[in-house]
């Protein structure tokens, strides 16, 4: 209904979050084509839980967190620009390749989700893989509640 008004910008709150997984998959491409027929009057800004739904129709990806942007770019250069690098247990610190999002440590193994600065990177230290939406999503939401904890930690809240 909202479409039939013809907005230029139409505001979407969890807009599929109470609908089955074919209805979810109906809606997206009746506004996929709502988009397409607008011929560029039309810009729809969605947010949603459903990450892999962002992936199918969106074209630009936004990042809040702690009430600061924390990404801010299309989706397919989010995606080329962030790795998962995994390699030998050491302590990993940010290089002028890349910039640590986030990262984890077993005894044998260290996991990083990274943004390149090189898009040409390459170390054989690590063994890089590529990351969807929904890993880089949780990637920059969880730097922000580790961040709080740590910040609660240190004053001794619990």
């Amino acid at each position: 209904l909202a479409v039939a008004k013809k907005p230029k910008l139409l505001l979407l709150d969890e807009p599929v979050a109470a609908l089955d997984p074919l209805a979810r998959i109906d809606f997206l491409k009746s506004l996929a084509q709502a988009v397409t027929d607008a011929d560029g009057e039309l810009t729809f800004v969605m947010s949603s839980h459903l990450l892999a739904d962002l992936e199918r129709v969106c074209d630009h990806l936004v990042i809040l967190a702690s009430g600061e942007t924390q990404l801010c770019e299309d989706i397919e250069t989010a995606l080329k620009s962030h790795k998962l690098l995994i390699g030998v247990h050491k302590e990993a610190v940010d290089s002028d390749k890349y910039t640590i999002i986030q990262q984890s440590h077993t005894a044998r193994e260290t996991t990083l989700l990274v943004r390149l600065n090189d898009s040409k990177f390459r170390d054989p230290h690590w063994h890089s893989r590529d990351v969807d939406i929904e890993e880089i999503v949780l990637a920059y939401m969880g730097q922000n509640r580790n961040a709080a904890e740590s910040m609660a930690a240190k004053v001794g809240v619990r």
